[in-house]
């Protein structure tokens, strides 16, 4: 057991918190393979430590040994963990949660007003067919503690059936998570065999039924993963004068926007954009939904103005490779109208910077 729960009952613990005013965080696991793991990584780190002795007491229960009270709490989960405030719950989370995720969640017990990421947090079940943040979680954590065989299991099953049965994961499939694949395929050989033979099979059905967008997206993201951008890009030259095709281009743009950029093909990137103050509208959004209060909870103050001004700087330079894009693509009126709404956004002098500065000359 962690040293952060402490060797008393519940009743006893609830009403130790409420004389003290503080959060009551009851934690329920049992012998499956997630709730232990969560026990040795999770629990054991040293910012959840810090987090539960200045705010909380902290217990944990083992549903099968304590049956009655798991069913006092209504625990139909587990892993699961349970906040009590004043002798009443108050709220709870299900499902596989590392250490971000329940530092996330705990910061949040606070603020009356949930903000979207404190909502995509609550959406575990436990049940790793259906969670797919929670299986997501627990696959990570797995590749972090190097069980690599048991990371390749989750990867593999995520990554042929997340979207399906989360389709709000479509873009945490094709991003984070498959840069943690990348990760998983370098340090583990069957998992790379296992990757790219999901990735040779991708492309035949691609090729077989050359209208399905996400196939393609697909062969795309896991051709990035084993270093084969030749590969996509010589697809690329050859359907993108196609109408037929543009909907498949299209669709796995972002990536192919990416990657062209790194080859310095600018005027191809300016093609890509079917609606360029759509784009930056959505960069300038990704700025205003940073969570800044959420990190004030968890960052120090220099950390906090850091990432500030990183999010910042992020948006200024997608602002100016927009612009330039677009003017090495020929479409002048649309780089007129970035430059104009990117100035609008944000008139400081580091932005006029940003879109003075020509990365097609650069490269």
């Amino acid at each position: 057991m962690s040293e952060v729960f402490q060797p008393i009952a519940f009743d006893e613990a609830l009403a130790q918190a409420k004389a003290k005013g503080v959060w009551l965080i009851v934690a329920a696991t049992a012998a499956d393979e997630p709730a232990r793991l969560m026990d040795t990584t999770t629990w054991q780190n040293k910012r959840v430590a810090a987090w539960i002795a200045d705010n909380a007491i902290a217990i944990q229960i083992d549903v099968d040994a304590q049956r009655a009270l798991a069913a006092k709490l209504r625990i139909n989960a587990v892993p699961s963990v349970l906040a009590f405030k004043n002798g009443k719950e108050k709220d709870r989370v299900a499902g596989f949660l590392e250490t971000a995720r329940l530092l996330m969640w705990l910061v949040s017990l606070d603020r009356d007003i949930k903000t979207v990421y404190d909502k995509h947090i609550r959406q575990g079940t436990g049940d790793l067919e259906t969670d797919m943040h929670g299986r997501l979680s627990f696959a990570k954590e797995l590749l972090r503690g190097e069980e690599h065989a048991k990371a390749a299991e989750h990867y593999v099953w995520l990554w042929q059936n997340m979207e399906k049965v989360d389709p709000d994961m479509r873009g945490v499939r094709v991003s984070f998570m498959a840069s943690e694949m990348k990760t998983l395929i370098g340090a583990h050989a069957p998992a790379h065999d296992q990757f790219q033979t999901i990735r040779d099979e991708t492309g035949a059905a691609a090729d077989a039924s050359p209208k399905e967008v996400d196939l393609r997206r697909d062969w795309v993201v896991l051709n990035r993963l084993f270093g084969d951008d030749d590969r996509t890009l010589a697809w690329f030259d050859r359907v993108k004068g196609d109408p037929d095709a543009d909907p498949v281009v299209r669709n796995a743009g972002p990536i192919l926007i990416e990657l062209l950029k790194a080859r310095g093909r600018w005027a191809d990137v300016g093609r890509l954009y079917r609606d360029p103050l759509k784009e930056l509208a959505f960069q300038h959004e990704s700025l205003a939904h940073t969570n800044l209060p959420m990190m004030s909870e968890l960052l120090p103050k220099d950390a906090l103005a850091t990432v500030e001004k990183m999010m910042h700087g992020h948006f200024r330079k997608a602002a100016g490779e927009l612009h330039a894009s677009l003017r090495a693509a020929g479409r002048t009126a649309d780089a007129d109208a970035v430059r104009a709404e990117a100035l609008r956004l944000d008139p400081s002098e580091e932005m006029k910077q940003a879109l003075d500065s020509d990365p097609v000359r650069q490269t």
